[in-house]
């Protein structure tokens, strides 16, 4: 392997110079790293995978979905299915976790080499790539497709610095034959093409001979056509950027993830970028590759939180060198803007740690401790805000003999294409706007908050099932929905198949009454979401009286205590007499969120 890592000073990698903080910081990356908790799109790799290796060949027809969808569809990330579908056939979810691993190792590899090909200190590489560790761990819940993303952008960062030294011509094919691959296993290719041309750009300005990275950007163009979807590839890609579903958060500008789940992200990303070009432009080489670069990757994460990521390790390859050269006399402003990246690094990487512990440490089980498991946990096994799947309501259909439609909850859906199909379609998965019409998603967004709209989607495309999140406001309100009954219900999920009502009483889950879209924090939560009205229930868009209000109040539950509330006595707002909390209602829908509710007065 040390073939692929550049010489310096007439010798090669490894050495202890290398190796040493190699080592410390692939243990750092592993620890971050080790989330044994199944990501909801892994499901979306398999079932597509299956279909593949079923001989369905490249599908451009969605099969999974018994609404509307977009034709053709555009599967941006179809060879990272066909990869794993039989890997986990074979190896299981050891063989998933492996192959995370070593992408995460080898992009860790190409990081420290390209900062190395830029004079910088492996120490200090270290030092940085701490303060961004905690950012690239969200590229690897087992298994997202965008971890390709970041193991390409490592790989052409070491590159195009190497075509620097050695001349472009000679790192031209590599960059083209990346291209390829890229753009056949995640959408984010396009970053590769950006890469290039500011190298390019920067070239430029230091009259440097750019003619044969323009050929190389031209020809990677090319072969990025070289998929099953031709140029739709780039049409669907650059269509799904500019406009993206406003329900999935890491979607949010920098400045709107500060209040929702993805505060973390948000805040890191505006502190690192900031810190980084401030550093970047105090360099007295004021290196225009970088500066270009890294400007693009914080505008890019203030516009969308989910470029963080490449932020991060951006500041990991090219932040380094700066604070070397001019942190080391210990003096100076360039000294100050050195330990001020460092000290801001060291209090990024604390709360990341802490924040990553703290959701260990909640979670029952042992998952953490065996690196190579795959866990796909049921609501008993893990806290009921986090990430948890149907696993009970899958047994139960299955046990059953049910088939048909199914109406699910937004992050089951692939999961439930995997295990069911082909007895079973879907209404919704998160494949989101890469598959379903924009008037479906606005539909299954009315659905999913239980307001107004709620019934318009089960009136326009009726479901032969509804398999909800226990405790969600869809769910509340499905409970009191005329023809519909409770067919299972599970500390987690609640089945309903049509029927005649019977006795029966959804429980709420614990702190999930005022998120519908809970999905570990990618869905947005920076809205009031209405939890069902007290009173009364919307049936096809009329309200209706509720035959035991009682039975509804005791859905809800206040999210601060958990506890009950009750119906205040104007009829305007719920009491939570253990807070002694008021939540307003508006519009009929009670804003359920603890930072807008009020200290209750007396006689309420």
């Amino acid at each position: 392997m040390a073939r692929w890592f550049p010489r310096f000073s007439g010798r090669r990698f490894p050495k202890a110079g290398f190796a040493c903080p190699y080592a410390l910081g692939a243990l750092l990356f592993l620890f971050f790293a080790a989330v044994q908790t199944a990501d909801f799109d892994l499901f979306n790799y398999l079932a597509f995978g299956r279909l593949f290796w079923s001989g369905a060949g490249v599908a451009t027809t969605d099969p999974f979905s018994y609404v509307p969808t977009i034709k053709p569809w555009v599967h941006n990330e179809w060879l990272a299915g066909v990869l794993l579908y039989p890997l986990y056939e074979t190896l299981g979810g050891t063989g998933v976790q492996a192959l995370k691993y070593v992408l995460g190792l080898a992009a860790l590899a190409f990081s420290l080499a390209a900062a190395k090909r830029r004079g910088a200190s492996a120490w200090v590489w270290l030092a940085v790539f701490a303060a961004c560790v905690v950012f690239w761990a969200g590229a690897f819940a087992p298994f997202r497709a965008r971890v390709f993303s970041l193991f390409f952008f490592c790989l052409f960062a070491w590159l195009l610095e190497k075509g620097r030294e050695t001349g472009y011509s000679r790192v031209g094919p590599a960059l083209v034959v990346c291209m390829f691959l890229w753009a056949n296993l995640h959408a984010g290719f396009w970053l590769g093409a950006v890469m290039m041309g500011l190298y390019a750009l920067g070239a430029f300005r230091g009259k440097q001979v750019v003619r044969p990275l323009f050929l190389s950007l031209a020809a990677g163009l090319a072969a990025t056509l070289a998929n099953p979807y031709g140029f739709r590839l780039w049409t669907s890609t650059l269509v799904h950027a500019a406009a993206p579903d406003v329900a999935i958060q890491d979607w949010l500008p920098a400045w709107a993830a500060l209040s929702t789940g993805l505060w973390f992200y948000g805040a890191g990303g505006i502190l690192l970028g900031a810190a980084a070009l401030a550093a970047l432009f105090r360099d007295p080489d004021r290196d225009p590759h970088s500066l270009l670069l890294m400007g693009f990757l914080f505008s890019a994460a203030l516009v969308r939180i989910r470029f963080v990521l490449y932020l991060a390790a951006g500041a990991a390859i090219y932040l380094p060198v700066s604070l070397a050269r001019r942190g080391a006399s210990g003096h100076g402003p360039g000294s100050r803007i050195a330990m001020t990246v460092l000290v801001l690094a060291a209090a990024l990487m604390a709360a990341g740690d802490l924040r990553l512990l703290s959701g260990r440490l909640q979670t029952p089980g042992d998952y953490f401790l065996h690196p190579l498991a795959l866990a796909v946990p049921a609501a008993d096994e893990t806290p009921l805000a986090g990430v948890y799947y149907p696993t009970g309501a899958v047994r139960h259909i299955r046990r059953k003999g049910l088939s048909g439609k199914v109406l699910p909850s937004y992050a089951w859906g692939s999961y439930l294409s995997w295990e069911l199909y082909p007895r079973v379609l879907v209404a919704m998965d998160g494949r989101s706007q890469t598959v379903y019409p924009a008037p479906v998603r606005a539909m299954y967004w009315e659905f999913a908050r239980g307001g107004k709209g709620f019934s318009r989607f089960l009136s326009a495309y009726p479901p032969d099932m509804v398999l909800l999140r226990a405790g969600s406001p869809a769910a509340a309100a499905m409970a009191g929905l005329p023809g519909w009954r409770v067919e299972y219900q599970s500390q987690g999920s609640v089945l309903f198949v049509p029927g005649e009502k019977v006795e029966s009483r959804v429980a709420p889950a614990a702190g999930t009454a005022a998120n519908p879209f809970t999905n570990a924090g990618f869905f947005d939560t920076s809205k009031p979401v209405p939890a069902g009205p007290a009173g009364t229930v919307r049936a096809f868009g009329k309200e209706t009286d509720m035959p035991v209000k009682k039975e509804l109040l005791e859905i809800l539950a206040c999210p601060k205590c958990k506890g009950p509330v009750r119906e205040a006595r104007k009829g305007d707002g719920l009491v939570c007499e253990s807070c002694g909390l008021f939540y307003e209602v508006k519009d009929d829908i009670p804003v359920m969120i603890v930072e807008e509710a009020r200290p209750a007065k007396e006689g309420e």
